[in-house]
Order: structure tokens, then sequence, then C-alpha cells
């Protein structure tokens, strides 16, 4: 469900909230999965982790409509 998620931290993290001397503070940003602008995107991910469990995931985005105005993004994982 999330593209990216970024971490700030640092000299950063005076902007947002950490300017005390405790240290703590920062920000995170998850970056949502959007339909991609052009094109489409079609992605199948199958593989093994421990103790033989399987996974599977697929990623299908796109647009359509009028001036390609609708958006659509699917994330399915097993």
């Amino acid at each position: 469900l999330v593209e990216s998620v970024d971490v700030l931290r640092g000299p950063s993290s005076v902007l947002f909230g950490g300017g005390n001397l405790s240290g703590v503070g920062g920000a995170v940003n998850f970056v949502p999965k959007r339909a991609p602008v052009a094109g489409s995107i079609r992605s199948a991910t199958v593989g093994f982790r421990t103790r033989g469990a399987g996974f599977a995931s697929f990623d299908m985005g796109g647009r359509a409509g009028e001036e390609q105005r609708i958006g659509y993004r699917l994330n399915l994982g097993y």
C-alpha cells in the first residue's frame, strides 16, 4: 500500500519537533501508491521465505477514461 517511507532525523528533525536536548523528534513520510501518469504497471513476485513458506504479490495500475482522468491501482498479496 506504500510506495516509499522516508524517515527524517538528525539536523532535519529541528524542523519537525526535535529542537530540545532530549534528541527525540523527527518525521516519517509515507508516500502512497498511485496510478501512473503515463503507461501502466503490471508486476508479479513469487518466492519462498523461511521454513518453506511461500509468498506471492501482484501490483497492477493504470489510467482510463476521458483524458486519462480515472486511475486505478490494485495490490494483492498472499
